[in-house]
This record gives C-alpha cells, sequence and structure tokens, in this order.
C-alpha cells in the first residue's frame, strides 16, 4: 500500500522572519491556491494531476487528501502584530461587548455578510475534486450526522433532563440539540489547519437532514406546533451555497492568488465583529441574572470542553490524521446557536434564548483555546484515507 506522506512542519514562533515554502501557493485557478500534486504511478500507467489541491490519486483511483495548512497571516500567532492576532482579537470582542455592546444591535446587519466572507474564504481552499468521488463523500456526511444530532445533541438532551429545572432554560436546550452544527465549523477548521473539505461535505450534509431532523425531533421532544424548514434552507443557501459559488468563481479567474494576503485579516476581523455583536446583544440577559446562568453554563462546558476532549482522546486511541482530528472534534462541540437562539426568540421569549446565547459565548471561548492548545499539539504526517 502506497502512501503520501508531507513533511514535517516546524513551529516558529515569529513566521514573519520566515519565507514561505516554495511549493506552498499553486496556480489559484482550480486547486485553490494549495500546493499542486506530484505524479503518482497508478494501476498501469503514470499520471500527473495538477492543481487538485489537497489530494490526488493512488493506486487503483484511490484518493489521496493532504491535511489542509491553516488559513494565517505571518505573524498572526505574535502577540506584537496584535492588530491581526486571532486570539487577541476574540477576547477583546468578548470584553467589548460585555462593557461596550450598545453598538451591537447597529452592527447586527452585518454578521450574516461576515459570516458569508469568512465562508468564502475558507472554501477557497477546498478542491473541486471531493464532489467528483461520490464514495468519499459517504463518510463525512454520515460522521458529521452522528457527531451533531446524535453525540454532541444526545449529551445537551442528557444534561438538561438532568440539571435544567428551569422549563423555559430545557425548552431553550431542546432548541440547541436538534439544530444543525455551527456554519463556522467549515471556516473553523480551515483557520485551526483541519480537514476542510471533509467539514465541507458533513457540514452540507448535516444542514439537508436538518430539514427534515430539526422540526420533527424538536415536534417529538416540546409537543409544539414547530415547523421551520426555511429558516434552515435558508442558512444553507446563503452561507453554504452561495460561498461555495464565489470561492469557484475566485479560484476560476485567479482572484484568488492576489486575495492571499488577506485571508489572515478578513477572517480574523471577520470573526471578531461577529463575537462582539453575539455577545453585545445578548449583554442585558448576560448581566441581569448571573446566578441563574451557572446551569447553562455547565451545560455549555460539558458538551464543548469536556465532549471535545473526549473526542480527540477516541480520535488518538484510533491513530486520526491531526487535519481529520481537528475537524470531527469542531464537528461534535459547535452547534448553530444563532438558529436556536433565533427560533427560542421567536416561539417563546427572552429567557428561552439563554441557552443559545451561552453556547454561543463558549463556541467563541472553545475556539480561542483550541486555538492555543493546537499550536503545541504535534503535527502529524499527512496519510492515506481509505476509499
Amino acid at each position: 500500500m502506497r502512501r503520501w506522506r508531507s513533511g514535517p512542519e516546524a513551529a516558529v514562533p515569529c513566521p514573519l522572519a520566515t519565507p514561505p515554502s516554495p511549493n506552498a501557493i499553486g496556480d489559484g485557478r482550480r486547486g485553490g491556491g494549495l500546493e499542486s500534486l506530484k505524479t503518482f504511478q497508478t494501476a498501469g500507467s503514470r499520471k500527473t494531476r495538477e492543481g487538485v489541491g489537497e489530494g490526488g490519486w493512488g493506486e487503483g483511483g484511490t484518493i489521496f487528501l493532504r491535511p489542509s495548512p491553516p488559513i494565517h497571516l505571518p505573524g498572526d500567532n505574535c502577540m506584537g502584530a496584535w492588530w491581526r492576532n486571532r486570539n487577541f482579537l476574540m477576547l477583546v470582542s468578548i470584553v467589548l461587548g460585555l462593557g461596550v455592546g450598545q453598538l451591537a444591535p447597529w452592527l447586527e446587519f452585518l454578521v450574516l455578510p461576515a459570516l458569508g466572507l469568512v465562508m468564502t474564504v475558507a472554501l477557497l481552499g477546498v478542491s473541486g475534486e471531493v464532489f467528483r468521488a461520490p464514495r468519499q463523500m459517504a463518510a463525512p456526511v454520515l460522521l458529521g450526522l452522528l457527531l451533531n444530532f446524535g453525540v454532541h445533541g444526545g449529551l445537551i438532551l442528557l444534561l438538561s433532563h438532568l440539571m435544567a429545572a428551569d422549563e423555559a432554560f430545557y425548552t431553550g436546550f431542546v432548541l440547541v440539540a436538534v439544530v444543525p452544527p455551527a456554519v463556522a465549523v467549515v471556516p473553523f477548521s480551515a483557520v485551526l489547519g483541519g480537514d476542510r473539505a471533509f467539514a465541507l461535505l458533513a457540514t452540507i450534509g448535516c444542514y439537508l437532514a436538518a430539514l427534515a431532523i430539526t422540526p420533527l425531533a424538536a415536534v417529538a421532544l416540546l409537543g409544539a406546533a414547530f415547523v421551520h424548514p426555511w429558516k434552515i434552507a435558508n442558512i444553507l443557501i446563503l452561507l453554504i451555497f452561495i460561498p461555495l459559488a464565489a470561492s469557484r468563481l475566485l479560484l476560476w479567474s485567479g482572484a484568488a492568488v492576489r486575495l492571499e494576503p488577506l485571508k489572515g485579516p478578513l477572517t480574523n476581523w471577520s470573526f471578531a465583529l461577529i463575537t462582539y455583536v453575539i455577545v453585545g446583544l445578548n449583554r442585558p440577559l448576560i448581566l441581569a441574572e448571573p446566578r441563574a446562568l451557572l446551569v447553562p453554563v455547565g451545560i455549555a462546558v460539558a458538551s464543548t470542553f469536556v465532549l471535545g476532549g473526549l473526542i480527540e482522546a477516541i480520535c488518538r486511541l484510533l491513530r486520526l490524521r491531526r487535519d481529520l482530528m481537528i475537524s470531527l472534534v469542531i464537528l461534535g462541540t459547535l452547534k448553530n446557536a444563532a438558529l436556536a437562539g433565533g427560533l427560542a426568540l421567536t416561539l417563546f421569549g427572552d429567557r428561552t434564548a439563554m441557552p443559545a446565547t451561552v453556547c454561543a459565548i463558549f463556541l467563541i471561548l472553545y475556539f480561542v483555546w483550541l486555538s492555543w492548545w493546537l499550536e503545541g499539539m504535534p503535527r502529524l504526517r499527512g496519510e492515506k484515507i481509505q476509499g
């Protein structure tokens, strides 16, 4: 069995002084601006496939996927370059949202465009080849459904049943449990060095399935007339399909190469804006009843930090690739809290939206923690994915 392994990546405290790898930039048209592939020996001939981006072809047509490099601007992790440091910007956004969140309602209209922007940037690194191998698409979709609705949703339902005595909080957590994963799964995977192609396929599968799963599960658990599939379809169109089409247009036109130096700032500042708005909009609820937040905070911690640690331990036990492990951890811990909060406000009221608000804040805190944690994790070399 032939394997393709990438060379080790050295951790550089401050990459500003480190020149980019000469093969780190592709032609920017078909390959997502990533490394062009080398020539592989197939079952009877030699074929060269350039511009495939994150993969190649091995014996018998088996697809090889290379771990996606994280999106960053040189110096992202240097606190000297604070204005483009991802973790610093996220933490400052949380502090500003709690302290001076009065501007959040005025900036709320920018959240959807900002999410669309980070999705487009993240999808620039996804090769079109992933959609040409239907057999390779089944595993991401099935694992995404298992992690999001089975593991993550099941844990939230169990904990809310055991811990949430407040009926409004219980209802809010049911809504969180039955919604699809956060749209940020794909850009977070890209930023943290996960398998962005895997994350994209899993996310699309979860949102398509959620058109049926979310309303049916909510009706079964809450016994209410809860049928809002259009909200899910709207997210699927605006934040997945349109950014995917935009990223293909940028790649085919060659504009992706010119955008390469701007990927880091665009992603980091967009996340900072989204974080400020989420925290700022929920500032009154957070400050009004701090003691009432203990149960939602406990459930949020268990369903992010604790569950993420368990998924990571299982991935290590199974000796999965580092980039795949990152995407699995993100898929299994991030819910679309914004969708759950919107449904709660529409159907029930402010108090029912509190669990979604707490989960949204812990999503941000968990992402910041993951960034620091992954910096110290040794990188694994790319390995063959079994077809």
